[in-house]
């Protein structure tokens, strides 16, 4: 069992806490659970066309990298609604960052602690990249 299913939730500096989660996409049904039953917080969507900031295929470019990108869009929400918890995820598809001629899908979650004056972030890699080029349908 890892460290963080041995802390009691109510241990937790974020328990009875409420996390802003900046998203176009609804991703909460995937977030939230994790930041319950671990960290005894709850979670918000703050819905907002992200896709402003640039899309992970490419259709909307994006103006800077995708840490920059996910990082704008928790401050985005910290500037909007003067939360002090924000959470936001980014993705994109690329060359593996160990084997460059292997495709693959980056996930980043960036989450800013206002109150503690701190970020956070977490970067997961995935070979399985459901990137589709051309035309067609899935």
């Amino acid at each position: 069992m890892g460290q963080a299913a041995i802390m009691n939730k109510s241990q937790s500096p974020y328990a009875g806490c409420c996390v802003l989660l900046t998203t176009k996409h609804q991703k909460l049904i995937a977030l939230a659970p994790a930041f319950e039953t671990i960290l005894g917080a709850g979670m918000l969507e703050y819905v907002v066309d992200t896709d402003q900031l640039g899309t992970f295929s490419g259709e909307i470019e994006r103006k800077g990298t995708a840490l920059e990108t996910v990082r704008k869009k928790c401050e985005w929400s910290i500037k909007k609604t003067k939360v002090e918890y924000a959470l936001a995820s980014e993705g994109s598809f690329g060359p593996h960052p160990m084997i460059p001629f292997i495709p693959s899908n980056r996930e980043i979650l960036y989450f800013i602690d206002m109150k503690r004056k701190f970020h956070f972030y977490v970067t997961e890699v995935y070979l399985e990249t459901h990137h589709f080029s051309g035309s067609g349908s899935l």
